[in-house]
This record gives C-alpha cells, sequence and structure tokens, in this order.
C-alpha cells in the first residue's frame, strides 16, 4: 500500500514499471521517486525517516533515504506487505510459504507466525501493542498481541470483513 511521509507527500509502489511514485502534498505534482525497484510492493517509513519496502522480485526488505538510495535490510524470503514499529523493528508477510516475519533493531529475521491462508496486509495498533494481519483467502484479519522480544501471542481472527451481496 502506499505511505505517507512526515510532510504528506504519498509515496506508492508501480509493479508493472518497476517504480516508486511520489505524490507532493502542497502541489499534487506526481514524480518518479525511485526506478528499478526490483518489485517492490508494501511500502511504509520508519521512526529514521527511510522508506522501507517489501522487494519481492528480488527477495529483499530494503530501505530507501530521502535521495532513494537503497540499503538492504533482509533478504533471502518473499515479501508482501510490511509494518515498521516506532522502535524500527520490521513484521511482514510471505503470502505463499503462509508466514508472518520479525526483523529485530539489529537486523535478525525469525518467522513468529505460521499458518494462515494467505497472510497479507500488516499494520500496527496505533499504540503498537497489536499487530493486524489481513487473510486475503478468507474474510479475516487477524489480532495478535506484540510481545516485549517481538514474537506474538493469542492469535486469532478478530475482524470480519464484509461486502454487500451484489459483490460477493
Amino acid at each position: 500500500g502506499p505511505a505517507v511521509d512526515p510532510n504528506g507527500d504519498v509515496y506508492f509502489s508501480d509493479i508493472p514499471n518497476n517504480r516508486i511514485h511520489k505524490i507532493e502534498h502542497a502541489s499534487g505534482k506526481v514524480s518518479v521517486f525511485k526506478e528499478d525497484t526490483g518489485g517492490v510492493n508494501g511500502l511504509m517509513f520508519g521512526p529514521d525517516g527511510r522508506l522501507y519496502a517489501c522487494q519481492n522480485g528480488r527477495q529483499r526488505i530494503v530501505a530507501y533515504d530521502t535521495s532513494g538510495k537503497e540499503s538492504v535490510i533482509a533478504s533471502g524470503m518473499r515479501s508482501n506487505d510490511l509494518a515498521v514499529t516506532a522502535k524500527g523493528e520490521i513484521y511482514f508477510t510471505e503470502p505463499p510459504a503462509r508466514k508472518v516475519w520479525f526483523i529485530d533493531s539489529k537486523g535478525a529475521a525469525r518467522v513468529v507466525h505460521e499458518g494462515m491462508i494467505s497472510p497479507n496486509g500488516v499494520r500496527l495498533s496505533p499504540d503498537h501493542a497489536l499487530l493486524l494481519v489481513a487473510d486475503y483467502q478468507t474474510r479475516w484479519v487477524w489480532s495478535f498481541q506484540i510481545q516485549d522480544d517481538g514474537s506474538l501471542a493469542y492469535g486469532l481472527p478478530f475482524h470480519r470483513l464484509e461486502v454487500p451481496d451484489e459483490l460477493a
């Protein structure tokens, strides 16, 4: 999904064209922020001001500084969407493997949940106490309590998404 920086500028991925675009809040002007992104999908700004991204095509999690310079955070896994905590820790989903991953502040990655049919969108509650993960092949958004070490506890399908009958 799109990400918004502190100035209100919106960044979004253009997967088919391998780019990240920026919409300037003040003028509405659309520009290319980054070319040759390696199939970037999920985007989110971290507390350090960098734009974090799921670079699924290259099987990496990366971060871009304001000039677009890329840093690799983790590699060797597919990803779809991510959420960055106030501590700079990262949760991301790997739908084909049915996994939710956690990257700690030192860059160590580990699986923190397995078994959802297709974990996709991932977001933090406003207080960062809960991690919410959409299972896109069902109508459920799972809720997990985040533990001090980044582990997830008490996961359950909590929010049921409904659509109008004529769209179902």
